[in-house]
């Protein structure tokens, strides 16, 4: 057996090849939470006031370091919670920033 063949009997395995690589591009850095102006804040609580029992909406919220939308049916609101009951999911007030109503 020459030198090269020996040396890779002792070579780290890797079972899944590319695997570690993989790992890093599905990486993600989260993303800093931004804070809405008074004049965002003030538009967003209108808007939320207007929404009835029934209505689409689609909402842009903050969730574990990223930003997501949701569209759904808005069925009211966890007052104890301080959520937004949209579609069977419930999201804190605090993490909507932006709140749209989806005409049909």
């Amino acid at each position: 057996m020459n030198r090269e063949e020996r040396a890779k009997q002792f070579m780290p395995f890797g079972a899944l090849k590319g695997y570690p690589e993989a790992l890093k591009r599905r990486e993600k850095k989260p993303l800093p939470r931004r804070e809405l102006s008074e004049e965002s804040l003030e538009e967003l609580n209108r808007k939320f006031l207007r929404l009835t029992p029934g209505d689409r909406v689609e909402i842009l919220y903050y969730f574990h370091g990223e930003y997501r939308t949701f569209s759904g049916t808005f069925s009211g609101v966890d007052a104890a919670g301080g959520k937004m009951c949209v579609g069977g999911e419930k999201i804190a007030f605090d993490n909507i920033y932006d709140l749209r109503v989806l005409s049909d």
